[in-house]
């Protein structure tokens, strides 16, 4: 997705361009062709969302572009601190647009993924707050969060339906987790590891606390908890039963939800009880969702396939707050006991996204 774009915003004289990365358009028009193009674009969508007299914020479009008949623009429509406005109307507030080119091939992908875009783009510009925090480093954060959200799904359509899924990554380094602990160690962490069963309990406490034994501070078997470079990071390990009762989980920085098998657990009242749970989780702690798979399925983990468990990942996702599951970190990682390496896996991948 190539996704050439640019900002705009109303100033005391009108609409203004103020930034842009048009790639591959600029090799259809000269500079002088394109600097034209985009007052008139700014001028265009500014009146086409009213933003001279309403103020709207979100995702817009798609929008046809003039000169441009291969291409449909997608706004984004957000409001900065400006203190070079001297317009009393104004504020100091500028009303600011975000357009986002798509080429007539890529619309019906755009389409399919246009919320999922929209979460990305509306956690991106939460941190936005200053029209000085517009540059070029902002519009490459933009592009790569955006082709990142869509290589993470996978868009199927069979019979007239279209599925729309998340990709079941693997982390192939597990060696990393002693590296990162040692970067985490100047600031308390904690982290839930739900587990849905004895079986579960004991292999992921056994190869966690087993590998990471040389920097063990403290383990209490009885309340479940192990700590780690004098108890710098804190991890507490809870039946489901028992994390279900926690009132609060906002004080936890990451989120370890362990199946022993393909679930039996994902019955309705299963279901509800994890859809008031997720609830309760701090916005931005990444989860790692860990199944051990069955015996004849090693060599399937070992190949990096996860056909067999696919459906129980959509099942998974279909009841996850849609805008969490989308917004924040989150991963599904297939093990065996016989594969060591693997248990570290879901655990690494908490630590390199706090």
């Amino acid at each position: 997705m190539k996704l050439p774009l640019f900002f705009t915003k109303v100033s005391d004289m009108g609409p203004e361009p103020i930034l842009s990365d048009l790639y591959p358009l600029t090799e259809q028009h000269s500079p002088e062709e394109l600097e034209s193009l985009l007052f008139r674009l700014s001028a265009g969508y500014f009146n086409v969302l009213g933003h001279y007299i309403y103020e709207y914020s979100g995702l817009f479009g798609p929008i046809p572009v003039m000169d441009l008949p291969d291409w449909l623009a997608y706004i984004f429509s957000f409001k900065v601190t400006d203190t070079s406005l001297e317009d009393p109307r104004l504020n100091k507030q500028a009303n600011t647009l975000l357009t986002l080119f798509v080429h007539k091939n890529e619309q019906q992908t755009f389409n399919f993924m246009r919320y999922y875009f929209e979460v990305a783009l509306k956690k991106i510009f939460s941190e936005i707050t200053s029209i000085e925090q517009i540059n070029e480093d902002l519009i490459r954060h933009v592009r790569d969060s955006l082709r990142e959200v869509a290589q993470e799904f996978v868009i199927e359509e069979k019979s007239g339906m279209v599925t729309i899924t998340k990709r079941v990554h693997k982390l192939v380094n597990a060696t990393h987790v002693v590296a990162i602990f040692e970067r985490l160690k100047d600031r308390k962490k904690k982290f839930n590891a739900l587990l849905t069963g004895t079986e579960s309990l004991s292999f992921l406490l056994y190869h966690l606390v087993m590998v990471l034994f040389d920097y063990l501070s403290l383990y209490n078997k009885k309340k479940k908890t192990a700590s780690f470079y004098d108890n710098v990071i804190q991890i507490e390990f809870l039946e489901i039963q028992e994390a279900l009762k926690q009132k609060s989980l906002r004080q936890y920085d990451g989120i370890l939800l362990v199946f022993p098998n393909l679930p039996s657990q994902l019955k309705d009242e299963y279901k509800k009880l994890y859809k008031a749970w997720f609830q309760k989780i701090s916005p931005n702690a990444p989860i790692s969702f860990m199944l051990v798979v069955k015996d004849e399925d090693i060599s399937k983990v070992e190949e990096k396939d996860d056909s067999p468990y696919s459906d129980f990942v959509e099942e998974l996702s279909s009841f996850f707050p849609t805008e969490q599951l989308f917004s924040r970190p989150v991963n599904f990682f297939l093990v065996h006991p016989a594969l060591e390496h693997k248990t570290l896996e879901p655990f690494n991948f908490l630590l390199e996204n706090l």
